[in-house]
């Protein structure tokens, strides 16, 4: 994904495609390999890996990922604690533990961050069912 994110803003910032060519790994272009490291570099500078970057005005993803009320998580708290997750019974905490998990995917996958959402809890659902022999 990183490099489909550089690949993209070298293309934006007036690079050529053909200047995107790999080899064994790398670029063939210097200036895409050196463009490549220096991108490396910066993002490890910008923000560490267990970060994410929020947009100063938020999206309507992000503002339908926190519109969701604590009665809304009831019974997926009680699948997810089911399937191992430690959340208190509590409805503040039920609430806080899935507005996380729904921001960091509407930053993540936009507007498509509840499909996202039930497609990654109906695996884990399906993953811990007994296989029907």
């Amino acid at each position: 994904m990183d490099i489909q994110n550089f690949e993209t803003a070298y293309l934006n910032a007036g690079g050529k495609s053909s200047e995107l060519e790999k080899e064994d790994g790398e670029y063939v272009s210097s200036k895409s390999q050196m463009g490549w490291q220096m991108w490396q570099v910066a993002k490890a500078q910008a923000v560490q890996d267990d970060f994410v970057l929020l947009p100063v005005e938020p999206t309507q993803a992000i503002k339908t990922a926190l519109s969701y009320q604590c009665f809304d998580f009831i019974k997926v708290a009680q699948i997810y604690r089911d399937h191992g997750f430690d959340i208190p019974k509590k409805a503040e905490n039920e609430q806080s533990f899935f507005l996380h998990k729904f921001l960091l995917l509407a930053i993540k996958h936009g507007d498509d961050f509840i499909k996202i959402f039930n497609a990654e809890t109906k695996a884990m659902i399906e993953a811990q069912e007994p296989a029907n022999d």
